[in-house]
């Protein structure tokens, strides 16, 4: 009984053995090259028939000799899997032919003909047929594994050269005409069915299997005539006709197509232009190509060996160099699975099927692009923990790192810890630091400590005596020793993981042998929406970060220099930073609030501290008076000279330890030989002035504006010289005792 249905193209009510499943308009604009009402010409680049190939897994049990590895392909013949022959240790191609066969009664007698058929072709060019039967309610061939690409894939990747393509066509010719004197005809020559290895040799896939695969005739013999067998932008026109004259030279007209394609990387459909056109190359390859294209028969050559013959003379005989090994990139995948990601993914190049950049996608991702679902390590790295030119996530390390929690690299940007040449965090240190507490060579935000600014909680948090670790660095390093230990334990899951898709003597390269391109897989999986979620939250939240915390350490900022005393901001000029542990008023040395903080003194400890420091500075004064000289040589200069006295002045400093050893504890006692140095360093005075050293100190005034400088020794050059409009307290002892001792100069003097 005729059953009607509707094309699929134009919606036109057709019978159900219609060819190719298309009304007769659709079906012969094909035939012409062109498209039909609604016809879309790539959509019949796999025959109609779909299934959903089995896993690996559940094709395990049907064939225990082999061990299933990959789905490297599927399309209406089939499908192609990577597997290891267990007894050769060998790797094969397992392909399977679609379940619907077995509903033809006559298929599996054609079928067993067919193989035998494909099994005497042995030939280099020619993928060989290893085994074939029936197992699990599937046909199966078991074939010859090809560690390369499909010409369909070179030619997308646009790498592929007119001179190449002059190399290939030749090894095609000798495989077809090998195929033609055994009386085998392809009927489905297309780049998909051509294999490059990555020697460059050409291997010829899928020999007689759009015959074996066509539709039953209504005769049940088993020649199959009047089948529309082919892919219809390669089939030569007798084939579209269903033609009971096909033979080789049906081939010879599809090899045409795939000349021409390979040469300019498009289709001869309809009125179209010789190849020297499109391409630069030499003439006389168009009455080639042209002549293989001819609608009628008996017009193209007659055998291929012809067409092999005329492109070597052209050409000249060209040995095809080992493919470029940007055509194959590298990947490796693991066959265990988290949430639908594998465990390990390793990809870096270019995909051949695209010509585009490689991404790896997995729990653990490293490549050129990873996206990973906890780590990510790659030029762009995006993951929870992301380590990369350009890494992003929660926890990153890169050249330019953007972390929501911890980020360190040449350029580092969170909202926690941050450390680099430049930093922007909560927790910033580096050349150029911005945040809440910031550290660095350049450092700014509400507590900074650097060169030129040292906030009292700022240094309580990066600076520790001699010997300690800053509690900082004890944050970061508690923070990020959790990640160190996942860290191990990725790397030790990466290693221990089985691959899915390499091997040891073969270099692992994915898809190198697919009959029809793998369909990419949609949707996302936990981690790729935890790996997203974690993207989309770290970007914004850092984006915000970095506009406005410059508005809010800048502000901060100006706030704290109007509030500061211009004396104290002299001083910090005068005195290195590593020796603020004090500073000097008129009634003598005074500890800083910064170091009362890290002393942590009590009420009791911080008066009786502050007399133990009066006493002996008060005590240091009465001694630097017997050896001092001052001379005034002009009206506002005074000279002042003291003279060496270390063992008396060793004295006063035993006797200061010893009263500030009765007051502090033990910790105390070691933060305060670390922030008061008692005797003068690199010529600045210590908390007890010179400490016994000779020294020369030059005080003058010009204007309003004081200028000083100190010498080593009477006569010798300065070792240190300043300037303020206010002298610090250091100094102004020796200027007021010059005006209560010396005489003021009168001009008879000068």
């Amino acid at each position: 009984m005729t059953v009607l249905r509707n094309c699929p193209q134009c919606g036109a009510a057709i019978h159900d053995d219609s060819p190719q499943g298309l009304c007769p308009r659709c079906l012969l604009g094909v035939g012409m090259g062109r498209a039909g009402a609604g016809y879309d010409v790539a959509q019949t680049e796999a025959p109609m028939r779909r299934f959903t190939p089995p896993k690996p897994s559940q094709l395990a049990p049907h064939f225990p000799q082999l061990e299933i590895l990959d789905l490297l392909g599927q399309g209406g013949m089939g499908a192609v899997y990577k597997a290891r022959q267990r007894g050769l240790d060998r790797l094969v191609a397992l392909k399977i032919l679609p379940p619907d066969t077995e509903q033809d009664p006559t298929f599996a007698e054609r079928f067993s003909r067919e193989a035998r058929t494909l099994a005497r072709l042995n030939h280099p060019s020619i993928v060989s047929v290893h085994d074939f039967g029936q197992a699990g309610g599937f046909y199966y061939f078991i074939m010859e594994y090809v560690d390369g690409i499909s010409l369909r894939q070179a030619i997308d990747t646009g790498m592929l050269s007119p001179k190449e393509a002059l190399a290939i066509v030749p090894q095609i010719c000798d495989a077809l005409q090998f195929a033609h004197d055994e009386g085998v005809v392809h009927r489905d020559i297309k780049p998909e069915n051509v294999l490059l290895d990555r020697r460059g040799r050409v291997k010829i896939a899928d020999f007689g299997l759009a015959r074996l695969l066509g539709q039953v005739p209504e005769d049940g013999t088993l020649t199959g005539t009047h089948q529309v067998m082919g892919t219809p932008r390669y089939m030569a026109p007798e084939q579209m006709e269903g033609s009971h004259t096909v033979d080789h030279r049906a081939d010879i007209y599809s090899l045409g197509v795939v000349f021409y394609e390979m040469l300019t990387r498009e289709l001869p459909l309809g009125r179209f232009p010789p190849p020297s056109r499109k391409v630069q190359i030499d003439v006389r390859l168009d009455d080639v190509v042209l002549r293989t294209l001819e609608k009628e028969p008996s017009r193209r050559y007659q055998r291929a060996a012809e067409i092999k013959t005329d492109v070597e003379s052209i050409s000249g005989h060209t040995i095809f160099p080992p493919l470029n090994p940007r055509y194959f990139g590298y990947e490796y995948r693991s066959s265990r699975e988290f949430l639908g990601w594998p465990l390990v993914h390793i990809a870096k190049g270019f995909d051949p099927r695209t010509g585009r950049q490689r991404v790896a996608r997995g729990i653990i991702a490293m490549g050129d692009v990873a996206l990973g679902g906890i780590l990510a390590i790659g030029g762009m790295a995006c993951a929870p923990i992301a380590i990369g030119g350009l890494a992003i996530g929660l926890f990153t390390l890169g050249g330019l790192s953007i972390g929501l929690l911890a980020a360190i690299g040449g350029g580092a940007i969170g909202m926690g810890i941050s450390g680099g040449g430049g930093a922007v965090g909560t927790l910033a240190a580096g050349g150029g630091a911005l945040g809440v507490y910031a550290y660095g060579g350049g450092a700014f935000g509400l507590h900074a400590y650097s060169a030129a600014w040292q906030d009292p909680a700022a240094a309580a948090l990066w600076t520790a005596p001699a010997g300690e670790v800053p509690s900082g660095v004890l944050l970061v390093l508690g923070f990020l020793s959790p990640l160190v230990l996942l860290l191990l334990l990725l790397g030790f899951a990466a290693v221990t993981a089985r691959p899915a898709t390499t091997d040891a003597n073969i270099p692992p390269v994915r898809d190198p042998f697919p009959p029809q391109v793998i369909p990419p897989r949609r949707g996302f999986t936990g981690a790729g929406i935890g790996c997203l979620l974690a993207a989309l939250l770290s970007v914004p939240i850092v984006a915000l970060c970095c506009l406005v915390a410059p508005f809010f350490v800048l502000h901060e900022a100006r706030v704290q220099t109007r509030a500061g005393n211009q004396a104290a901001t002299l001083e910090s000029a005068a005195i290195p930073a590593a020796q603020r542990g004090w500073h000097m008023t008129s009634e003598g040395p005074v500890l800083d609030s910064f170091l009362e903080q890290r002393l942590r003194l009590s009420p009791k400890q911080h008066d009786d501290v502050a007399a133990v420091i009066r006493a002996a500075f008060e005590e240091y004064l009465v001694l630097e008076m017997k050896f001092v000289h001052q001379e005034r040589p002009g009206v506002n200069r005074v000279v002042t000279t003291i003279d060496a006295f270390p063992d008396e002045f060793a004295a006063v400093e035993n006797r200061l330890w010893t009263g500030l050893d009765a007051v502090l504890n033990r910790d105390q006692q070691v933060l305060a030989r670390h922030y008061l140095p008692v005797r003068s360093e690199r010529m600045v005075p210590g908390l007890l002035g010179w400490g016994g050293e000779a020294c020369q100190i030059t005080v003058w005034q010009v204007g309003t504006w004081f200028h000083w400088s100190i010498s080593a020794r009477a006569g010798g050059g300065p070792l240190l010289s300043s300037s303020a409009p206010q002298l610090p307290a250091e100094y102004q002892r020796f200027w007021n005792n010059a005006a209560d001792v010396l005489p003021t100069p009168t001009d008879e003097d000068e």
